[in-house]
Parts: structure tokens; sequence; C-alpha cells
């Protein structure tokens, strides 16, 4: 099966949905051309462009010029030959409508973060009838009605991405997170008697994170060292407060190789705890890269995380936005020391079944497979079944 990933789509640092995909399809033996440019202008300015209406002008004509450079690339390999499958990783709003143009056949998209949700149910940016809100919820229903197949991270997202666009739910499919950096983890070792429990949160500090819930919960348990990547400025100020001793603060960004080596020397990671809505719908990178560590992760306790973990075996989940939940949560760790090493074993074991390339590959695969109408490959065997498969 060819499949060609088109698009402005991002694969740098701190970017591994699009190469994770992509990788993944290539361990399931379909033949994968990537047709990438790198977005102008990337990812960071274009949050600042969305967070401030006056800027959007600037923005679409970026877009444009892009787009033109795209079109042409496109019309032009598509004069030599044909993909079985046409595939724009996220983000794919600058290319749907002309891809859609230029080509026939099947087209998927990888939407993975509705702006619209982005912007205006996770952060807040604007009101929810607001101009720019509905702006972006168009920009999201153009895109998804741009495709034959939608891509979200879990049954939750995609069922919530139909509601979203108004489009039929079986346009919506999913393939979770994965990590294209996976490596064989380093053992977990059971903390000492009188040793701190060593926690790794890694992330932006977006209200979904909730950090500052998982602060305070750290705050109010000294048995807990708290390992901070990234955070926002007023979340860095609030964990400088902490006891010392009880945190290690780490830049606001570290390399692949760096985090690597946090997770190793972690006893246990933490997810996701804010009130935020988008907080029910996904399971984040942060989870998974704890999983494919081997490392059992404290998050909260939604829908989401209840299709793919297995509460008490690999991870423990709390209510989210719940400061004494999130505490009871750490205490009980604290209380687990000698079954951290299982618990971690059987994290590792999660990520295998469901957020490995090998797995995530396997659904892409087949789910591409039956949109286009071709045989699988002949690598691919059928996904594990798990919770998530009962609830597609």
């Amino acid at each position: 099966m060819r499949v060609w990933a088109f698009g402005a789509y991002e694969v740098g640092p701190g970017y591994p949905r699009a190469r994770a995909l992509l990788a993944g399809l290539r361990a399931a033996g379909c033949e994968v051309v990537a047709m990438h440019r790198e977005p102008r202008p990337d990812g960071a300015a274009r949050r600042r462009a969305v967070r401030a209406p006056w800027r959007w002008p600037g923005l679409a004509v970026a877009t444009l010029r892009q787009r033109r450079a795209l079109r042409r690339l496109l019309r032009a390999e598509l004069s030599a030959a044909r993909p079985d499958v046409l595939l724009l990783p996220y983000p794919a709003q600058a290319v749907a409508t002309l891809a859609r143009e230029a080509f026939d056949g099947p087209i998927a998209v990888d939407l993975l973060l509705p702006v619209h949700d982005a912007a205006v149910v996770d952060r807040r940016w604007f009101a929810a009838d607001s101009l720019a809100a509905r702006a972006l919820r168009w920009l999201d229903r153009r895109v998804c009605a741009s495709a034959d197949l939608v891509l979200l991270d879990t049954p939750q997202h995609a069922a919530r991405a139909a509601v979203l666009t108004g489009l039929p739910a079986s346009r919506f499919a999913w393939v979770p997170v994965s990590d294209p950096d996976e490596g064989p983890p380093q053992p977990l070792r059971r903390p000492r008697v009188d040793e701190r429990l060593r926690l790794l949160f890694a992330g932006t500090g977006v209200p979904l994170h909730g950090l500052e819930v998982l602060l305070e919960a750290v705050a109010r348990t000294p048995g807990v060292e708290l390992v901070l990547v990234g955070g926002s400025g007023a979340d860095r100020r609030r964990a400088r407060l902490l006891p010392a001793g009880r945190l290690r603060l780490e830049a606001e960004f570290v390399p692949r190789a760096r985090l690597g080596e946090l997770l190793d020397e972690a006893h246990a990671v933490a997810g996701v705890f804010g009130a935020s809505p988008k907080t029910q719908w996904v399971v984040p990178f942060k989870v998974v890269h704890g999983l494919a560590a081997g490392r059992p992760v404290l998050t909260a306790d939604t829908p989401a995380a209840r299709t793919f973990l297995r509460p008490g075996a690999d991870s423990l989940l709390v209510p989210a936005a719940d400061v004494p939940a999130v505490q009871r949560g750490l205490e009980e760790l604290m209380a687990a020391r000698a079954r951290l090493p299982a618990m971690g074993a059987a994290a590792l074991a999660t990520y295998r079944r469901s957020f490995s390339l090998d797995a995530t590959g396997a659904r892409l695969a087949g789910l591409l497979a039956g949109l286009a109408g071709v045989t699988p490959p002949a690598r691919l065997e059928a996904p594990p079944v798990a919770a998530a498969e009962q609830m597609a």
C-alpha cells in the first residue's frame, strides 16, 4: 500500500505525532513517501497568531504562499505517480482543501487537535459564542469536510470532533499517540524506605495539564520529590515555593534524550489533572511516554484513560481537578513502593498493546487499507484487542 504523507506538518522537537504515524506505517509494511515542508509560520508563531485575531490577516498571507508552493509540489508528483492514500498529518489546515482539489483518491487527515477546542475549550482565549470561536469552528469543519477519513487519538476525541463539526460520525476514527523514539526502558528500581518518591511531570502547563493541582498535592505530601520539566512561568514560580529537597526544576523544554534520562530516573510519571473538558477526551503524550518507559502513571480518571489503562495495575486514576484526591494518589504510590516495579512492567505491557509503533501502525494501516479498498500490507497483523476496540 502506497501512502503519501503530504503537507506542512511538524516533525521537529516537541512534535512526535507525524513521525510516529509514518514510522508505524512503515513498521506495518506500507510504502511511505514523505512530501513534507516545514510549516511557515512555525508552531509558536501560529499559536501567537491564533490568540490575536488582528494577526490573522498576516497568518492568512503566509499560509497562502505556502499553499501555492505545496500545490505545485503535489500536482507535479501526481503527474508522475499516484498513491493509494494521501495522508495529511497534523496540522493539515493549510493543505486539506488544495489536496482535495488536486487528488480525487482517498484522503485521510490527522486532525489530532481541533483548533477550536485548543483555543476556546482548553485555553479559553475566546468566548464560546464569539466571532473568533465560530471562525475556528468553521476552519475545523472545513478541514474535516475535505477528507474521507479524519483521525484523532481516542474514541472520545473522535466522537467530540464529529459533534464539533456536525459531520457524520462514520467519517471519524482514532489512532492513539505513540512515541517515535521508543526504545528499551531501564528497569524500575524500587524506592528505598528512606527515599522520596521521584515523580516526573513534563509539559507546557496548559489548562488541560492542571499543573497547579499537582503542585498543591505535592506540597501536601512530604514523601514526594517532583521533577518538573516545563510549566508556565506562574507554575514554575509556584513550584519554587516547595521545601528544599522536594523539587528538581529542569528546563522549560528538554531534548528527547534528556527526557529519556529523567524517565529512567523516575519512580512514577504524572499525567493530567485539569478541569478542562478536553481532559476527558485525550490520553496525552506525557502519559504515553511514562508507559513507554515502564513507569506507572498517576493521572485523571477519565473515559479516555479508562479506555486504555488498567487502574491499579499500570496506573492510579484520580478525580480531575481534586487536590485531596491527587494527594491520596501520591500517598498510595508511596505506600505501594514494593509493587512499583510490577506496576512498571504492567505499564510497559499497556504501551506495547495499545500505544507502540507496532500497535498504532497496524491500526492506521488497517484503516487506510479499508479507505483505499486495497489489500492490507502482508506484515499487518490485527491490532491487539483492548477496551478501546470495544468502543470503536
